[in-house]
């Protein structure tokens, strides 16, 4: 189709065929409008949003397909790849030689799709959990293994309740494994900069409050007696 715009100095068109690059880069929270319009083919158009340096990973909106035109889709791109469609929508035709108002609505955490002002694509990421929690019992040394992982990039505090236990020790012991930022990573050179560390603890109990620093992984092992 053919695009044309004010979102950037003066007014932008492309031809069937050929892709638009707005000049700047946008991040964080922003809203792009602009006209559109389909003079030929089959399909009607298509915007890709979040994407890579490279222009492999991202999303990309389908508007007008199939042969009616009609169908609108929001899919997610890896390194070339589809990756399956994150959202759908049925019964907006897409017709030919007509203008259409398009405006995108884009946060770190959701998407939005608008022909004529009317929202007809949404999209809300699921974010990944940065904490994961694991328990169970070793028989052989009667303690409570509690394992803790936390990618997050502040501390974690959580309160932690055992239940199901008796004759907890207040004393323990803890092993932990952490990094200062997400990047770290061992080498030849500092082969030991993640690495596990084993201390005492004295804090335990029924239930006690716990500090579990930033990109972490924590093993705690407490002396209990199950029920």
């Amino acid at each position: 189709g053919e695009w044309s715009s004010d979102a950037a100095s003066g007014c932008m068109s492309v031809a069937k065929g050929e892709q638009l690059l707005l000049k700047d880069t946008y991040a964080g929270d922003y809203t792009l409008t602009c006209k559109v319009r389909k003079t030929g083919g089959e399909q009607g158009f298509q915007f890709f949003v979040g994407m890579s340096a490279d222009g492999k990973t991202g999303y990309r909106y389908n508007i007008g397909m199939w042969s009616t035109n009609d169908r609108a889709e929001l899919l997610r791109l890896e390194n070339g790849h589809e990756r399956g469609v994150l959202t759908e929508h049925s019964g907006k035709v897409i017709e030919m030689n007509k203008w259409y108002d398009v405006k995108i609505v884009v946060s770190p955490m959701k998407s939005e799709f608008y022909i004529d002002g009317k929202m007809i694509l949404s999209y809300v990421s699921q974010p990944m959990p940065l904490q994961f929690i694991h328990s169970g019992y070793d028989e052989d040394n009667g303690e409570l293994i509690v394992k803790v992982v936390n990618a997050a990039d502040s501390v974690y505090s959580t309160t932690i309740c055992v239940d199901g236990a008796e004759e907890i020790a207040k004393s323990g012991k803890i092993i932990s494994l952490t990094a200062s930022s997400a990047k770290d990573e061992n080498s030849y050179e500092e082969p030991r900069k993640i690495y596990p560390h084993e201390s005492d603890y004295g804090g335990f109990g029924k239930k006690f409050d716990f500090d579990f620093p930033p990109f972490s992984y924590t093993v705690l092992r407490i002396k209990a007696k199950i029920k």
